[in-house]
């Protein structure tokens, strides 16, 4: 795409970027972005990042590109929130007419931004790119096409698998996302639930350029965990069926052995499956009240209603800009299509 963009209030495009110990990897992404976007939009996008409490230099790295182009704009928290407290964040102060998110180890290439946007052009509000190729880990790439298939019937409409991070929100959709008023986000499911017209655009999937991901095999679980509890209710019925289903079957063998004692005389045979059935009763006890409890935790963490974030500092931020704490309806003077 080489026709340039007519300009309207604010910058026509925000590359929404979270940074979580990336040193190695900003300036590089910096460079290609300007790459890609300096002869399309000159001056008019601006890059937001956020500092996700990264502790191996990577925040002085990036005061320093701020410092030298006001394109570049950071937030820095108060300590690691986690990738989709960042992205919050990022939404709420996003000032562009439209919205790329995008990671830091430049998997996703930034050259892709306007494949995105050409999608968008012509009335999508949510634009998802397809990973023609991942490059994970055979264990990554197979718990990812599990995950997504579990997500689409949560979800009741189709989640291809080789879906990534790398996306393009409207206003429109950005300004309904920040409606949202949970604490306990999950961004990707949540842009999907949004209901917009969606399109999907394939790009190459690259090799991380440095460094190592932050969601190890502990941390992929967690979030699958997470988004089943935060769109479904599904696993509490589970546990309502699976109670019927034992109780029922404690009936029926409460009658045997009450009809064997009658008709037959003497004691039910079989101690030894007894306690083998007691063990196994007591087990599935413990995980069905741990399904539940991870319903219950979640209600713990909404009514505590703590801020999704807290921020410490912000650079190129201008001086009446409030930094709000919450995210919530969209803020005056967002840039409209």
């Amino acid at each position: 795409m080489t026709q340039s963009l007519s300009l309207g209030i604010g910058p026509q495009l925000t590359v929404l970027v979270c940074v979580f110990n990336e040193r190695p990897n900003v300036e590089r992404l910096v460079s290609e972005l300007r790459a890609t976007l300096d002869p399309w939009l000159a001056d008019s996008y601006e890059v937001l990042f956020v500092d996700d409490g990264s502790r191996d230099g990577s925040s002085e790295v990036l005061d320093a590109m701020a410092e030298a182009d006001r394109r570049i704009r950071v937030i820095h928290f108060s300590r690691n929130f986690g990738q989709h407290a960042a992205i919050a964040a990022g939404m709420v102060y996003a000032r562009g007419k439209a919205l790329v998110l995008m990671d830091a180890d430049l998997q996703d290439s930034p050259s892709a931004i306007p494949l995105l946007y050409a999608e968008y052009a012509k009335g999508a509000d949510v634009v998802f790119s397809l990973r023609r190729e991942r490059k994970d880990t055979l264990v990554r790439r197979s718990a990812g096409r599990w995950f997504f298939r579990v997500l689409s019937h949560l979800l009741r409409q189709h989640v291809p698998e080789n879906i990534g991070t790398f996306r393009l929100l409207s206003a429109k959709a950005v300004d309904a996302f920040n409606r949202l008023g949970e604490r306990s986000r999950v961004t990707g499911p949540l842009n999907h639930w949004l209901g917009f017209r969606t399109a999907y655009v394939e790009v190459e999937h690259h090799p991380r350029h440095a460094g190592y991901s932050k969601y190890g095999l502990r941390g992929l679980i967690r979030l699958s965990v997470w988004t089943v509890t935060a769109f479904s209710s599904f696993p509490l019925r589970v546990v309502t069926a699976i109670g019927f289903l034992v109780t029922f079957s404690s009936l029926i063998y409460a009658a045997y052995v009450v009809a064997y004692r009658l008709l037959v005389g003497g004691v039910w045979p079989g101690f030894s499956a007894l306690a083998l059935l007691f063990v196994m009763l007591t087990g599935a006890q413990m995980l069905l009240l741990g399904i539940v409890g991870e319903y219950v935790g979640r209600i713990y963490t909404e009514v505590q209603r703590r801020p999704l974030f807290l921020i410490d500092r912000a650079v190129n931020f201008e001086g009446d800009e409030p930094l709000d704490l919450e995210p919530g309806p969209p803020r005056e003077g967002r840039a409209r299509p």
